[in-house]
């Protein structure tokens, strides 16, 4: 990442890497010249990576893993960029081998897209790529079919000032549960200053 971004002039202070178990990705964190930002935010900047089948496979089996996992706990959200297209009563779609793979898992753990909702307001497609090709719907918020009464608003936010990618902002408000018990009334030790005499 320095030198991609040293070859574009871009003049970093600070950069440190994550540790990811996946050698296809990158997370850093990354400090640079307040002068060169304007640079590093837009879109075109960085490179355009389109995954094989195989690694998109292995990243869905990995949500299906940590979803059997954390379901235990509670409940569990998934969101993001997931290369696929989900639909839902606001898009049908024609299901390729991506779709399928994610069909899989959202069915297995009664997931559903909280964009692809009838309650969800702005467009339904969120992504289009820098070559012209369509529009299409891959960012997705996931939850449990049977906490969609816990979401209480959902909008997909066209031509906002910080959209600063080609991909539309999903907002979503969620209800949360507590899981804690409530706190058993304690009184503070005081004196008794009558017994004291």
């Amino acid at each position: 990442m320095r030198y991609f971004l040293s070859e574009r002039n871009i003049r970093v202070t600070f950069l440190i890497y994550f540790n990811r178990p996946s050698k296809r990705t990158a997370a850093a964190h990354l400090n640079i010249v307040a002068d060169d930002e304007h640079l590093i935010t837009h879109p075109e900047f960085w490179p355009q990576v389109t995954q094989p089948y195989e690694y998109f496979r292995d990243e869905v089996d990995l949500l299906f893993e940590l979803s059997s996992i954390y379901e235990e706990f509670g409940s569990v959200i998934l969101m993001g960029d997931f290369n696929s297209k989900i639909g839902g009563p606001r898009c049908k779609i024609k299901n390729d081998e991506r779709s399928k793979i994610c069909k899989t898992l959202m069915s297995t753990h009664n997931l559903c897209s909280v964009n692809m909702e009838l309650m969800c307001k702005g467009p339904v497609n969120r992504f289009q790529s820098y070559e012209g090709s369509p529009w299409t719907c891959i960012d997705h918020i996931l939850i449990n079919r049977t906490k969609l009464q816990h979401v209480k608003q959902t909008k997909v936010i066209d031509n906002h000032s910080f959209s600063t990618s080609d991909h539309h902002p999903i907002l979503c408000t969620l209800e949360t549960e507590s899981h804690l018990l409530n706190p058993q009334e304690t009184s503070d030790p005081t004196v008794s200053w009558e017994r004291a005499k």
